[in-house]
């Protein structure tokens, strides 16, 4: 279903010496469906191949956290390239003018998907300036999604059989590994990247964050869900909840900065099962697997994509935001400054440590991620209010912060793809969690 991934912009001028793969959603070498077009385009037309990335250092909400993890996965890619003869070049903060001479001097245009508003403008703006064919291929999704659905969904019951009914059909994309040979190589100085990218950093007066351990890139990525498939997936089904646990695949910051493809890690899924004898005891992990890789991965991406506000209050259900109002004065138990919740320091010992994991280690278990946000809610004086916090310290510490999922996560906090639950203060019928129900579920203690 290849061509089913594919949009493409015809254009009047065909002159030029190469073909260029704009590289910006899929940092990564293998499942690049996008590099595997534009290397197949460039052996038709027997032209070189350009890769180029631009690097934009006023992108919203990143600071330096994340560009140390995005040049992690660059200079990762960059080693890929330089050994199958590919030109490879990184502009930091191009100009117009600077772009457009990459732009104008390709013959062909190829680009990858993004689903972020920033990045649909970037296509917007390269429509309307070039006059040069360009192709657009979406691959960090399995079904790409306006195939999945044309609408904003109402939540994963009403999401999940349209997505599924496409899954037998997109799934045999994962056979499509590795470009081809490159014809016309031309190569790079690897040391130049190099040098670059350490430049960038040391020269990055954004916003200074603790160092995390977790390091980027698609070999590292990759290495990551092997050994999660290894230790943890026999028992992923049942331990993904559990704080104490640690039980789920911590792969989302990679696939956050397409260092890694959802095809890849199903396709290491499905060869893992392959080699194991007992496969029915992975069933239900598969299964499960399947429905936050898939399901609840691309619901993310179905909410950005048809709901411009989905960084905004404004943009929630409309039940969400009249049970939410309606209950907008009710007496909180507790009323806390950002500066204090920034500072882990509340009354509530698990919400402070799951503060403390997201600032140490841009990660958060997923349980917690949903307690923490529910917390921010019942802590502060207006709901509005409480949206922005959760965006700004999501968007902040997170290494996966920014994303489709991180977005629909703090949504979903206020209520998006749920349903209404019993009457409450402050939460109106809003789910509601506190730390009794952490204690009775799991070993919240040992979290």
């Amino acid at each position: 279903m290849f061509e089913q991934r594919i949009q493409k912009w015809e254009k009047t001028d065909e002159e030029g010496r190469y073909v260029l793969y704009k590289m910006q959603a899929s940092v990564r070498f293998e499942h690049n469906l996008a590099l595997i077009y534009a290397v197949e385009e460039a052996n038709r037309l027997n032209l070189p191949l350009r890769v180029l990335y631009t690097l934009y250092t006023d992108f919203p909400d990143a600071n330096k956290r994340h560009f140390q993890f995005l040049c992690e996965g660059l200079m990762d890619f960059a080693c890929k390239a330089a050994k199958e003869g590919y030109e490879f070049r990184i502009e930091v903060n191009p100009s117009e003018a600077r772009l457009a001479h990459y732009l104008n001097h390709a013959v062909l245009i190829v680009l990858d998907k993004g689903y972020l508003r920033i990045e649909r403008k970037w296509l917007d703006d390269m429509l309307y300036s070039s006059n040069k064919t360009i192709v657009q291929v979406e691959d960090n999704l399995l079904v790409p999604v306006q195939t999945a659905s044309d609408k904003m969904e109402w939540a994963a019951r009403t999401f999940r059989p349209k997505v599924m009914q496409h899954f037998d059909d997109f799934i045999g994309d994962i056979q499509y590994i590795r470009p081809d040979e490159l014809v016309n190589k031309i190569g790079f100085t690897l040391g130049k990247i190099d040098d670059l990218l350490e430049y960038f950093l040391e020269k990055y007066h954004g916003e200074e964050l603790p160092a995390v351990a977790i390091r980027g890139g698609e070999t590292l990525g990759m290495e990551r869900w092997k050994e999660f498939l290894a230790t943890k997936f026999k028992t992923y089904a049942e331990d993904r909840n559990d704080p104490s646990l640690h039980g789920s695949s911590g792969i989302s910051p990679y696939l956050h900065f397409g260092q890694v493809s959802p095809l890849q890690l199903l396709k290491e899924m499905y060869v893992f099962l392959y080699e194991q004898e007992d496969k029915e005891a992975y069933e239900h992990s598969k299964e499960v697997l399947i429905e936050q890789l898939i399901v609840r991965r691309e619901l993310a991406h179905n909410f950005i994509w048809y709901n411009p506000l989905y960084d905004n209050y404004e943009g929630l259900p409309a039940w969400c935001k009249d049970t939410l109002d309606k209950h907008g004065r009710d007496e909180r138990p507790y009323i806390y400054e950002l500066n204090q919740l920034e500072a882990a320091e509340t009354h509530d010992p698990y919400w402070n440590r799951a503060m403390q994991e997201m600032i140490t280690t841009g990660t958060m278990e997923n349980t917690m991620r949903m307690y923490w946000g529910k917390k921010i809610m019942e802590w502060t004086s207006g709901m509005q209010e409480a949206y922005r916090r959760m965006l700004y310290l999501n968007n902040k510490y997170f290494l996966d912060g920014r994303d489709a999922n991180s977005y629909t996560g703090v949504g979903w906090c206020f209520g998006l793809h749920d349903r209404p639950w019993g009457e409450r203060a402050v939460f109106g019928t809003v789910r509601y969690m506190n730390a009794d129900g952490l204690k009775r579920k799991y070993e919240i203690d040992a979290y």
